[in-house]
């Protein structure tokens, strides 16, 4: 398998966290939450080392875990994070067409705020 490597910083787009993509959203949450670094296959897919498929925003068994170690709570669609931040605690909700996806967007939006830089070839 074919791999694509990391890109370089001026390779990147700026995206509004509330609408980050499936892809966009599992290589952000892969490089901002868990600190590993993706590579893009020439299927599309994203892989983690050594070649495990990484699609945490479609993947309970990935994504889940996270939603449960922030305490993530839904009203429907809306995924809300109550953290700390600047000595006082705030919450975060965000929206999506699965509870994986909006959990995944309240995380990111705690973590780095309104936009996230992606890949640009992620942009798709």
């Amino acid at each position: 398998m074919n791999m694509t490597a990391t890109p370089t910083k001026t390779d990147f787009i700026e995206i509004r966290t509330s609408d980050l993509l499936l892809k966009q959203l599992d290589w952000a949450v892969a490089t901002h939450e868990m600190s590993f670094t993706l590579t893009i296959g020439d299927d599309g897919k994203l892989y983690m080392p050594p070649c495990k498929a990484w699609a945490p925003s479609q993947d309970w068994g990935q994504g889940g875990p996270l939603l449960a170690i922030h305490n993530i709570t839904w009203d429907g669609q809306a995924a809300t994070i109550c953290k700390q931040r600047d000595g006082r605690y705030q919450k975060w909700t965000e929206y999506g067409q699965t509870q994986l996806v909006a959990g995944l967007r309240a995380i990111l939006a705690w973590r780095n705020g309104p936009t996230m830089l992606v890949p640009a070839e992620l942009a798709h």
